[in-house]
Parts: C-alpha cells; sequence; structure tokens
C-alpha cells in the first residue's frame, strides 16, 4: 500500500515509488514514473530528469549506500525518518573500515546494519537537525571516498600532532585523518573564517614543519559558512600537491538547504535492498524508536533505546544488604584467582541498579544506597573470616546463586548473573586445586631435601 505523505525528492526515490505503484495501479511503467514524477513536484518523468539530473548525490553508476536517521519535535509533537541515498564508487568497506566508522566524529552514532545501510540509533531533536546530520555524512563520506583518508583515532592523532601548547592557532572544528595505506596523518581545520592562510597560521606550519593550506571545496562541517583548511606534516613521502587536487576536484556538497533526502513521518523502519533475512530487518530498526515493554519475567531497567532488563520481583532490602557483604568479602579474597573480580564488579554494579528500582527514597537514605554494595571493607565481619579459605569461597558463591535463583523468576538478566558466579566457582576449584597441587610437590622437595642431609 502507497503512503499518500510520501514525496520522493530524487530521481532514485521517484524510480522506487514508480515501482511501487506500477504493481498497485497495474498501468505502464512510464505512467507510473510521470505519476511518481508529479507527486515529486514535477510535471512528468522527462521534466524531473531535466531538474534532478546534475544531482551527483545520486546519479551514475556505482554501489548504493543509505543513510537513515529519526527524529521528533516535543513541541509540537512530530516524528519522522530522514534517508538519503547516495551512489559510491567503490563498497563502503573499501572506503572506510568499521574502525573507521567508529572514530570518525562524524560517524559516530552511525551503525552498519546491512552492507548498504548506515542508521543513527538515537533520534534526533528535530527534522532540521536529522537533515543536516546525514548531508554532513554524504559530505564526509565523498572526502574520504576521494582521498583514500579515514578518521584517525585520538591516539595515532595525538602522537602525529606538534606538542599540544603549539596547537594551530584559532582551531576550530578540526578532526583528524589518516591515510591506512602510508600511516600519514591530516588534520582538517574549518573555522569560521575567510580560506586564507593568516601569517599567525603560516608561523606555526613554518615552525613545526607541516603544510597548510586553504581548499577551494567549501568543506564537511559547515559549507559556505566555514573554509576548509588541509594541515600535514611535511613529509617527503606525502604528495600533499596530490592531495589537495583531489580535494579541490570534489563536487559540490551536498546541503540540507537544498534537501536531497527522501521525508517519511512517523518512525517506520526503512529497510534497504540488502535487508533480506529476518536479522537484517531487526538490526535496520534504530535503537532511539524501540519501546521497551514488561514481560511476564523481565522489566525495562534504564532508557527505552537501551536492552538492559531486570526480572520481575525484589530481592529484599536486607538480601541486598546482605549479598552486598558477601560480593565485598569475596572481592578481598585471596583463596581465589584475582580473574574472579572482574566479574564480582559487574554483578554488584547490577545488583546495585536493582536495588535503585526495588527500593523508594524513604526506605533508605543516599548513605545507605551506597553503603549496601559500595561500602568500606570491614575486616571483622564474618564473612571475612569465611571467604579466606577456597572451601569457604565455593560455599559462599553458592549461598549468594541460591539467594538470587529464590528471589527472581528464570529468564535471561538472572542467568547472565548465575553464570558470572558459576564461573566464579570452576576458576576458584581449579585455583584450590592448583594450590594443593603446588603444596603437595613443596611437601614432597622438603621430604627429599630433609632425606638427603641424614
Amino acid at each position: 500500500m502507497l503512503k499518500e505523505a510520501i514525496r520522493p525528492t530524487t530521481i532514485v526515490g521517484i524510480k522506487r515509488l514508480a515501482t511501487q505503484h506500477k504493481k498497485t495501479a497495474g498501468i505502464s511503467h512510464r505512467e507510473a514514473l510521470d505519476f511518481a514524477s508529479r507527486k515529486a513536484g514535477y510535471q512528468s518523468f522527462d521534466h524531473a530528469r531535466r531538474m534532478l539530473g546534475s544531482n551527483d548525490n545520486v546519479t551514475g553508476d556505482g554501489h548504493s549506500l543509505f543513510l537513515t536517521y529519526y527524529w521528533y519535535d516535543r513541541k509540537p509533537y512530530r516524528a519522522g525518518r530522514e534517508t538519503i541515498e547516495i551512489r559510491l564508487s567503490r563498497p563502503l568497506s573499501e572506503i572506510c573500515s568499521k574502525d573507521g566508522l567508529r572514530e570518525g566524529r562524524v560517524t559516530a552514532g552511525m551503525r552498519l546494519v546491512t552492507p548498504d545501510h548506515l542508521v543513527h540509533d538515537f533520534l534526533a531533536q528535530s527534522q532540521d537537525y536529522a537533515r543536516g546530520e546525514l548531508c554532513k555524512l554524504v559530505r564526509s563520506l565523498r572526502f574520504m571516498e576521494a582521498t583514500g583518508l579515514e578518521p584517525c583515532s585520538w591516539r595515532r592523532a595525538r602522537a602525529a600532532m606538534p606538542d599540544r601548547e603549539d596547537e594551530l592557532p584559532g582551531k576550530d572544528h578540526g578532526t583528524e585523518w589518516y591515510d591506512p595505506r602510508t600511516g600519514h596523518v591530516i588534520l582538517l581545520d574549518e573555522p569560521y573564517s575567510a580560506a586564507v592562510v593568516s601569517p599567525e597560521r603560516g608561523a606555526w606550519a613554518a615552525r613545526n614543519g607541516w603544510h597548510l593550506q586553504a581548499s577551494s571545496w567549501p568543506g564537511i562541517y559547515s559549507p559556505y559558512a566555514c573554509a576548509l583548511f588541509v594541515a600535514a606534516k611535511a613529509d617527503g613521502d606525502l604528495d600533499f600537491a596530490s592531495l589537495m587536487a583531489k580535494i579541490d576536484g570534489l563536487s559540490p556538497p551536498v546541503t540540507a538547504d537544498a534537501w536531497p533526502g527522501v521525508s517519511v513521518p512517523g518512525h517506520e523502519t526503512f529497510h534497504s535492498p540488502m535487508a533480506i533475512t529476518p536479522q537484517d530487518k531487526r538490526r535496520s530498526r534504530a535503537r532511539g524508536t524501540v519501546y521497551q515493554m514488561s514481560s511476564k519475567t523481565t522489566v525495562p531497567s534504564s532508557a527505552r533505546w537501551n536492552a538492559l532488563r531486570k526480572p520481575v520481583g525484589t530481592f529484599g532490602l536486607d538480601t541486598h544488604v546482605e549479598a552486598g557483604r558477601m560480593i565485598r568479602a569475596l572481592l578481598y579474597s585471596a583463596s581465589k584467582p584475582y580473574a574472579v573480580n572482574a566479574r564480582f564488579e559487574t554483578l554488584r554494579c547490577t545488583l546495585e541498579s536493582w536495588l535503585a528500582m526495588e527500593t523508594r527514597e524513604e526506605d533508605m537514605s543516599r548513605r545507605e544506597f551506597l553503603d549496601a554494595y559500595y561500602g568500606a571493607f570491614d575486616k571483622e565481619d564474618p564473612l571475612v573470616v569465611e571467604a579466606e579459605s577456597s572451601d569457604g569461597v565455593i560455599a559462599m558463591l553458592s549461598k549468594l546463586r541460591a539467594m538470587l535463583t529464590g528471589a527472581y523468576p528464570d529468564c535471561a538478566p538472572l542467568r547472565r548473573l548465575t553464570g558470572r558466579i558459576d564461573t566464579a566457582v570452576k576458576m576458584t576449584t581449579r585455583h584450590r586445586v592448583r594450590e594443593e597441587a603446588r603444596l603437595q610437590a613443596s611437601l614432597a622437595r622438603t621430604k627429599t631435601g630433609r632425606r638427603s642431609l641424614h
């Protein structure tokens, strides 16, 4: 069923709408193209092709990539989805690695759900903001496609940059990039200024042995409002002139002023052509559009876009306090491997969050709440004495497990905690066996030494 509110803004969008309408209306493909073009605000498909044919964003052969951002306005309440399709000269995986997508400031929050679709997991605060961020992402991808550069990690960039006390004067909206083939680090600086290297900035480049040049391309951050400067260490292996030629030769940047994407009201999930399996379609949902609901055994335990849950029921205030004492005694025990501590740090953090959901402010003071799981270590606590042996540690772990399974129904959040306890028991058991074997070997060596003395 066609959505009446859909108004395509690209040739690709017109063709997609025409294909849908052709199936439902039983008309020729040409008639469907003209229908979709009129929906887009053009007289015919020929008219639309003439008007949109110069759009570098989607025309030509290449690899399709869809970018999606969901949004909502609180006052007045409105919600929608923005999607841009671009054509890349090669697959995204050849343009930017997964690490590069995670490191990039522009790509932060974007998740690759299928090879042809990036979705932002959080909701934008407005339609304009979503469009602006998607256009910024398109500009970033075009920059990577043309130059072969990828977003750079902070650690790699810091190692290549001049001393922190001598940073580029007037630096604003800076981003770091590197060439995965050569390892060269490139700095983009996009201040609100004219595209002219000032004497102060030129002196900085000369002092540190760096190239610094303004580009004729309007940039990534805010085209036509900011100027784009490119900086790189003057390394003999770096062909800086060639890099600048690639950047200067980029097509005019996509901007939200001439929105090239598709806008749809509501949060209906967009599925790209490569979203074939049920898993693909499930991954296509932005986490910000997923509203957590209670089930028979669990309830949401955090924000709606987070999948964290807790079991139905309560542990009881006194039981929480006892569990906190047990965990502190186990953490400080020397009769278990140190690796067990990492599992118990996660355990007590989770139980503290459950305690916060299960108690009211009048049930306990802020100090009592913090002390339940993170209170001071008491050497005189009888549980500390019990945890001085491996057998005592294993017995205490078994008791804590029984307390949890007795208070909460069987469910995934509970099984994650009991699984950590079971692993701790196994690790402690192996530790005890190793210690006993080491003790036996030591005793055997001592007896052998005494015999040799006689």
